[in-house]
């Protein structure tokens, strides 16, 4: 499924837009899958983490960023039992997902 929302760029850059004042300094994304949303949001100048439980993914986001200052992978998995300094979180999958189909 990841792989076919990541064609569809002109809603994703919509999306990414629409969140895009509410991100803050450096916001969290929850579940960054192939990180094209990630992407979007650095290509304008802001910090990110991305975070994936899947190895898999995590494996390919950290390929994918590796070298940008500008955005940090991190393995992130429930229960959460530490804190940070984030200006917001977002669930980018849930958030497309549900824009898409309804």
């Amino acid at each position: 499924m990841l792989e076919d929302l990541s064609a569809a760029a002109r809603c994703r850059r919509w999306l990414v837009d629409l969140a895009a004042p509410w991100l803050g300094q450096h916001a969290l994304e929850i579940g960054s899958g192939l990180g094209d949303y990630c992407a979007e949001w650095a290509s304008q100048g802001r910090a990110l983490t991305a975070s994936e439980a899947d190895p898999e993914r995590l494996s390919l986001l950290r390929r994918r960023f590796a070298g940008d200052a500008r955005v940090t992978v991190r393995e992130l998995t429930v229960p959460v039992n530490e804190t940070n300094d984030y200006s917001c979180a977002v669930a980018t999958v849930t958030f497309a997902t549900n824009i898409l189909y309804n």
